[in-house]
């Protein structure tokens, strides 16, 4: 009964480490890449309220400023330059907020991308880890099987080749010399 027992148990592991392999392989074959989904900053925009307010402002002051040399006269005129020169330093500070926000919000982006990949990369780097190391105990499974079976034919086959030799002594054994 143990030889029956040792072939059965050595074709199931042979069969399930097959099927185990099998079933590793397909899932490598069939594995699909994540894609990433949106980035989280896609929809951040620069705000232009506080460049708005500052040039709404310069632009109260450069009236007021106009109205009042055009009451001096043409000496009053005469500082009609520096209004334009604020006004032009107004409309370049704001244009550098502006691009500050968005060189902030692009360096966002930019950090959350490189995270993300790496977080996604490394899950499916495991995930393939774990089907390879599927395949490879579904092989040593195999192995074991094919063992067990060879274990137990050359135990039967010892067995055999010892009744066969005492039958050929007439039950004596060749130790005993009888």
């Amino acid at each position: 009964m143990s030889q029956v027992t040792g072939l059965v148990g050595g074709a199931a592991k042979f069969f399930e480490g097959k099927k185990m392999y099998k079933q590793a392989s397909e899932a490598i074959d069939n594995f699909k890449w994540q894609e990433l989904d949106s980035n989280p900053y896609d929809a951040v925009q620069v705000s232009t309220a506080g460049a708005d307010l500052i040039t709404e402002g310069a632009d109260t002051v450069a009236a007021t400023s106009v109205d009042a040399m055009a009451g001096g006269g043409a000496r009053g005129l005469a500082n009609l330059g520096r209004v334009q020169a604020y006004r032009n330093q107004v409309d370049r500070e704001s244009a550098a907020n502006i691009d500050q926000q968005y060189k902030a919000i692009q360096s966002l982006k930019a950090a959350d991308e490189v995270q993300r990949r790496a977080m996604i990369e490394n899950r499916q780097s495991n995930e393939l880890q774990g089907y390879g190391q599927m395949m490879n105990v579904g092989m040593g499974m195999k192995h074991q099987g094919i063992n067990d079976i060879y274990n137990t034919m050359a135990a039967t086959e010892e067995q055999i080749l010892k009744a066969a030799g005492m039958a050929a002594t007439g039950g004596a054994s060749a130790a005993t010399g009888g």
